[in-house]
């Protein structure tokens, strides 16, 4: 991934991530994400290790957004508490039977 449209593209394609939110106080390790639901201005992910739990994700500007590498987004808020959250694919693409696009 290098843009950001590449990442929309990839959570169509590839259901399984990780997820990392650290800042000055606060890292809560790596945790499984899954897509549930994508829509345009974000994507709904189960969180496998909270009962398939939803989270989401409002797509961040691109101004926020790095790519380390080919399977890694970084979105780093730059803001007083040092923001980031890292989404990084995780295992192989494979179908996901809870997922509506």
């Amino acid at each position: 991934m290098k843009t950001l449209a590449d990442f929309k593209r990839a959570l169509k394609r590839h259901p399984n991530w990780t997820f990392h939110y650290a800042d000055h106080d606060t890292d809560c390790g790596v945790q499984p994400r899954t897509v549930a639901h994508i829509q345009t201005n974000g994507v709904w992910f189960f969180m496998p290790n909270r009962g398939n739990a939803k989270t989401w994700l409002d797509f961040p500007a691109a101004r926020h957004c790095r790519f380390p590498d080919p399977e890694t987004l970084v979105i780093d808020y730059r803001d007083e508490w040092g923001t980031t959250l890292t989404y990084r694919m995780a295992g192989e693409p494979s179908a996901n039977p809870n997922a509506t696009n």
